[in-house]
This record gives C-alpha cells, structure tokens and sequence, in this order.
C-alpha cells in the first residue's frame, strides 16, 4: 500500500505586490475575501429572527423582529458602509495625512525627527500604554470593573420576573381586548397573610380556617361562584396527605407494601407515603424502623392529617 502525499501551494504572488493595487482593486479584494464570510451569517441568523417573529404573540414578536432588523442592517453596513470607510482611510495614507485630524497633514516638518505627534499612533504608543501598565490606572481599573460587576448584580437581584398578560395574549382578539379593558378600568391586589413567631401549624389548624374564612365578609374580595373563597394551602396539603393515605392502605392490604419495603408493583403514592411514614426528623437518623401497630386485628396505618 502507497500512500501519496499531494503538496497544495495557494497561488500568493497577487499578494506580495498587494500595496502596489489601485484603490479600486484593494477595496474589491477584501471584499471578496471577507464578503461572504460575513453575508452569509447574517443572511441564515436575520432569517431565524424573521420566522421567529411570526409567531402571535406580542412579547416574543418584538425582541425577534427587531433582533432580525439589527442583525441585517449589521450585515448591511458591514458590505457598504465598511467598505466605504476602508476606501476613504486608503486615501488618507495615500495623501499623508493625520488618522484623527485628516484635514491636516502627517508629514514630519523638516528639522524634527520620529513621528507625528499628532497621530493617535504617537498617542497611544507614548501615552496611553504607559498609563495603562501604571499602578493608579490598574487599581482605577479594577475599581471599575467591580463597580459595574456591583452594579449588574444588583438590577439582576431587583429584576421583576413575569409578563403582563397584553404582551402574551395575541392582539386583534377577544382575549387581548378583555384584558385590556380589565387593567384599564379594574385593579387586582394580591393580599398574603403572614404568620409570626414559632407558630404551630399542627395545632392552630383550626384558626387558620377561621382566619381565611373571615376574608368573606370583606367587600371587594373576589368570591367564587358560590360566595365563598378559593382553597388556600393547608386544604390543598390535607387533600394531598389524604390522596397518599389511601393509595398506601390500598397497597397495604393487597401486599405490594411490606414492614421493610415495597415491591415494584407499588404505586409511586404509596412509596411515597411509605417514605414519609419511617421518617424520624432527625438529620442523623432520617429513617428509623418501621412499626405498624394493630387494633383489633386490623394494621393502623393512617398518617397524620390536618384537622
């Protein structure tokens, strides 16, 4: 078996003579160099953005269009108005003149040696470098740097999360229409009842009830259909517990769960409720042995629930 080894040599002589082209012809070769490098890109990513923006609602449709709009007018500028640019500054070398005052000229007066003090060439190799690697400017810099660290942690801290219901809801519809109206016309507040101290929620079940209860007779509260209010948590938490009590008594008594564990057929309810059962609140010993005590014959094996 040969192996044959193929030598590719780009042709590069048009390159070494690149400084003796006309104007037109450098402009045009790094056009051609560089122009579908960078049109591509953002033909493919300002396409993603636009389809995107096709989507009905409101708040994913303004950020993908005007990304999309961004991305082809950077796309845009980068073919004309670089180009431009690039012609311009090869004209300024070509007349000898300043990079930042191009109305004057670059050209040393006789008498003086170097380089144009007024270049930004001088300034940043005489000046600008040296103040950099000072250690003022290294500590100013850092100080800097954590300030705007500072700064950006604390808006991201602060930032409200959420949407409001305009900016999803498709315009042009019942819906956005209703909720219009609704934040132009009425007012939601949301009210949270706040418990102090080492409060007791296994035994003071009972005033919670009543304390949520007594919310009826506040006017301006919203009511369901019949009068009353909607379920709150510790309802929620007790049906929860109670939906894990029967699915573990059902488990139980058709033997898929055993004093030392459950077979694979077991409900994940009822492991569940198995687990929480031989817990022992301890961080040391989180799971103690199981004991299921009997009366009359009959496994007692309720969990304990809300009132």
């Amino acid at each position: 078996m040969t192996t044959k080894v193929v030598t590719l040599s780009a042709p590069i002589s048009h390159l070494t003579n690149f400084c003796f082209f006309s104007l037109q012809h450098k402009v045009g070769e790094v056009v051609k160099r560089t122009g579908v490098l960078v049109l591509y890109p953002a033909i493919c990513i300002t396409a993603a953005f636009v389809s995107a923006a096709l989507i009905p609602i409101p708040a994913i449709r303004g950020p993908m269009l005007s990304g999309g709009l961004l991305i082809g007018f950077n796309g845009l500028s980068m073919l004309l108005l670089f180009p431009a640019l690039l012609s311009l500054d090869l004209k300024r070398r070509s007349a000898e003149r300043l990079d930042v005052l191009c109305c004057y000229s670059s050209k040393v007066p006789e008498g003086q040696k170097g380089q144009n003090k007024w270049t930004l060439k001088y300034f940043v190799i005489h000046y600008w470098s040296l103040w950099l690697v000072r250690t003022p400017m290294k500590i100013a810099t850092l100080m800097l740097a954590f300030i705007l660290t500072s700064c950006g942690l604390y808006g991201l801290v602060h930032m409200q999360q959420g949407l409001d219901m305009q900016e999803v809801v498709p315009q042009n519809t019942s819906a956005y229409e209703f909720v219009k109206a609704q934040n132009s016309y009425f007012g939601f507040y949301n009210m949270y009842a706040v418990t102090k101290g080492n409060f007791e929620y296994p035994q003071n079940q009972a005033i919670l009830y009543d304390y949520h209860n007594a919310f009826v007779r506040v006017p301006n509260i919203i009511k369901d259909d019949d009068g009353g209010l909607e379920e709150f948590w510790l309802p929620l938490f007790r049906n929860w517990l109670l939906r894990l009590q029967n699915a573990f008594d059902d488990d139980f008594s058709q033997g898929n769960i055993y004093e030392y564990g459950w077979h694979q057929n077991a409900s994940s309810d009822a492991i569940l409720a198995y687990k929480l059962m031989v817990q022992t609140g301890h961080v040391d010993y989180p799971i103690g042995n199981v004991q299921f005590c009997t009366l009359d014959g009959v496994f007692i094996t309720k969990i304990d629930l809300p009132l």
